[in-house]
């Protein structure tokens, strides 16, 4: 399909072929360079054209004055002017030049053309084509990429009802067509014309320093052009699933509406785009202001204001609460579509869990409920499911794992019924994090492992994927099993490293550090710290904080106990400032630095993080920082031999063993210590209240083995022992070597303990 070759504007007509410019079918003399930068100007009439790339094109890279430009365009200007004054052309001021006057492209005989037929695409909103993307990295064994990427993201795409996708094969088949070469944008520009699309992604593929690299844009059919994070890795299939995750944040605005909704203004359309990106990437703070400008220009628009609400959201800023209220309200006056409210009241009701107060618990679940009305009325399951596990994950935050946990398995049950695996990956990750808190370690392990089958195998997501294994750092970790959990942490690391940090995981990375970067040695704990430094430009507090706790870490890896100070004194500073992430932050960071400083014996680092910890305004409700604390308390009279004074540490916090991990550890450790003093009823009642937690961890075998031990079952004691051992293949090789030999009297509960908590790491340098 050749290129067009006659363009009529005005009373002019172009003719390519014969290289002439006819006013009302008389000549008009053109210069060779005067005719090439008109031609360069009209074919790509869509967008600004940069003063370097017409130097480029029409000057074919000979030196040039600075004044050579701006002289020939005042000379055809001159030549376009004949009668009547038109505008032509408008300057970009600093950048180039635009033809602005209405183009109409002519067949061979100088009629219209007329647009070629457009296949008919699936129901949607936003008609969608995803050309080949185009080869520059000089290897053409690597062709077949340029159709696998687009192809792989757009299957991807198939599944967002709000696009309609041209077939990848149909796209691939128009761009063959071209019966000769045309540059990137030309083809972009005709198959929007010629195939009836509203957008075209056009990608390019290079490679550097041995990674693969993507690049491109969206072309809209006002001529906007709007850029796609560029991304890089070594795999290409993991470019395809990240280049369509960009594709569809920059093509909606997240709640349904097309970006070309937003305003008729291109300018605000391409700053909101730009910010919807920097969203994406994780870089808040650069997309805030920008978001803030587009807001200022069209204050009306509800998608405008439901993007805002969510970076003031993740941005811990305590305006998110009254600007999610007037949102919400002024929706609601305007009878605004479902698509609009239910995330405008799920992204309230998170808001409320950050900032509200005494207003929190009451504005939570009402805005959850009013969501889930939304998307119960218009039949979006989907966004059901989405608004229920938000609402389980709240419910678990809040205490009440029980509701949690239905609230889950309910999700879980509809999410395998509809077969959104998308959803239920998510749901399995969440459930299982309050599955460790009730004791359900091996069910929390096994849902873990079939949500990173899902991410890997059947809707591969690498975000996904990443914080899924950071999750299983954390379930491992506190099982014990530290070799597996340092696997997870380091293919996790390695994945980061690869596919680009992304900040909103500094979550995931702060969760798992508290059952493993206590236990990291020197040379991960600094690959930790290079992950969180590559990437300065990230400011969000959890990263701050992250960066903040990995650099204690370091310094007290380092035998720096001052500077390990200072950092924590940072942490404290970043996590409890107005818009900081708060006390779970602080604390998650605060507590292996204090475990580290009681294995090294650094008395004057852990005075002051213990009295903080205990001092904190929250310490009241935080079940897990409570048992911590009383372990440490235990493990001090212990060592001293005061004995009633440690069982009076662990008895009140072993009271409710379902209520989290340190509980239960409570739970245990008070009854080993009542066996040791041959009060087995005590003993027996505590094992009661351990539930599952003591048949599905090795600790809690190694328990039941001590108590057939003192009533004389040394088979049953021999077999509760090896059951222990079979659950700790791959963990700490401390807790067996305590008690290596269930024929052998039992170990005393100082030993035991202090495996479990406090034993120094062999790995420390």
């Amino acid at each position: 399909m050749p290129s067009v070759q006659r363009f009529a504007f005005g009373p002019f007509e172009l003719d390519i072929a014969q290289r002439e410019l006819r006013h009302d079918g008389q000549p008009v003399a053109l210069g060779p360079r005067l005719f090439d930068l008109l031609h360069l100007l009209v074919e790509q009439r869509h967008r600004v054209v940069a003063r370097e790339e017409i130097l480029a094109r029409v000057w074919a890279g000979r030196v040039t004055s600075p004044g050579v430009l701006p002289q020939a365009m005042l000379k055809l200007r001159g030549a376009l002017e004949r009668g009547a004054p038109t505008e032509w052309f408008k300057s970009a001021r600093g950048v180039g030049y635009r033809f602005v006057h209405p183009v109409q492209e002519l067949d061979p005989a100088g009629a219209p053309r007329a647009p070629r037929a457009a296949p008919v695409p699936r129901s949607g909103s936003l008609r969608v084509g995803m050309l080949p993307c185009m080869n520059y990295t000089g290897d053409p064994a690597l062709q077949w990429l340029c159709l696998g990427l687009p192809a792989l993201a757009a299957q991807m795409l198939e599944a967002d009802t709000r696009l309609s996708l041209i077939g990848s094969a149909t796209m691939a088949d128009y761009a063959r067509a071209a019966q000769e070469p045309a540059p990137a944008d030309d083809l972009a520009l005709r198959a929007l014309r010629e195939l009836g699309l509203d957008v075209v992604v056009q990608g390019r593929l290079t490679r550097q320093s041995g990674l693969l690299w993507l690049h491109g844009d969206l072309v809209f059919s006002d001529g906007r052009r709007v850029p796609v994070t560029s991304l890089r890795g070594p795999h290409w299939h993991s470019l395809a699933m990240r280049w369509a995750e960009s594709v569809q944040e920059l093509l909606t605005s997240g709640s349904g509406t097309a970006l070309t909704t937003i305003s008729p203004d291109p300018f605000v359309v391409e700053a909101f785009a730009r910010a919807c990106e920097l969203f994406l990437r994780g870089e808040y703070a650069k997309a805030r202001p920008l978001l803030q400008v587009v807001h200022d220009l069209e204050p009306q628009q509800p998608d405008v204001q439901l993007q805002l609400l969510r970076t003031k959201f993740v941005m811990n800023d305590p305006s998110a609460v009254p600007f999610g209220e007037q949102l919400v309200a002024w929706l609601q006056r305007q009878g605004a579509r479902p698509a609009l409210m239910a995330p405008a009241h799920l992204a309230l009701a998170l808001a409320y869990t950050q900032h509200a107060g005494d207003r929190a618990a009451a504005g939570v679940h009402e805005q959850l409920r009013l969501a889930l009305s939304q998307c119960q009325g218009q039949g979006d399951q989907d966004w059901a499911l989405m608004v229920r596990l938000n609402a389980a994950v709240l419910q678990g935050r809040s205490g009440e794992l029980a509701e949690a946990e239905l609230e889950f398995n309910e999700v879980i049950r509809q999410c395998r019924r509809c077969g959104n695996l998308k959803r239920l990956g998510q749901s399995l990750t969440g459930a299982s994090m309050f599955d460790l808190l009730g004791g359900q370690l091996a069910l929390a392990r096994q849902r873990l492992e079939e949500a990173m089958d899902i991410w890997q195998r059947r809707v591969p997501h690498v975000r996904s994927a990443i914080h899924t294994e950071l999750s299983l750092v954390e379930a491992e970790g506190l099982m014990g099993c530290l070799d597996s959990a340092m696997d997870h942490a380091d293919r996790a690391m390695a994945a980061l490293e690869t596919e680009g940090f992304l900040p909103y995981l500094g979550s995931a990375l702060t969760t798992a550090a508290y059952p493993l970067l206590d236990r990291m040695d020197l040379a991960r704990a600094r690959r930790l710290l290079a992950l969180y430094g590559a990437q300065p430009e990230l400011q969000h507090p959890l990263v701050e904080c992250g960066r903040a706790g990995v650099q204690g870490m370091v310094h007290l890896l380092s035998g720096n106990v001052d500077a390990a100070q200072q950092a924590w004194a940072l942490v404290h500073a970043k996590a409890e400032a107005a818009n900081g992430p708060g006390f779970a932050v602080w604390r998650a960071w605060s507590v292996p630095l204090l475990r580290l400083a009681l294995r090294h014996g650094l008395q004057t680092l852990r005075r002051p993080l213990e009295a903080a910890l205990r001092a904190h305004r929250c310490l009241a409700r935080d079940v897990e920082l409570r048992g911590v604390l009383a372990h440490v308390a235990a493990a001090d009279a212990l060592a001293d031999d005061r004995r009633d004074e440690a069982a009076a540490c662990l008895a009140e916090l072993s009271r409710h063993p379902d209520r989290g991990h340190e509980p239960a550890l409570a739970a245990l450790d008070l009854a080993w210590l009542h066996l040791e003093d041959a009060r087995l009823d005590p003993a027996q009642d505590l094992l009661s209240r351990l539930g599952p937690w003591a048949d599905q961890h090795p600790l809690g075998r190694l328990l039941q083995a001590r108590l057939r031990q003192a009533h004389g079952d040394i088979s049953g004691a021999v077999e509760q022992h090896a059951q222990a051992r079979a659950q700790l293949a791959g963990a700490q090789a401390s807790w067996l070597a305590a008690w290596p030999d269930a024929r052998q009297r039992a170990p005393r509960l100082p030993r035991l303990l202090s495996a479990l908590h406090f034993e120094p790491y062999s790995g420390v340098s």
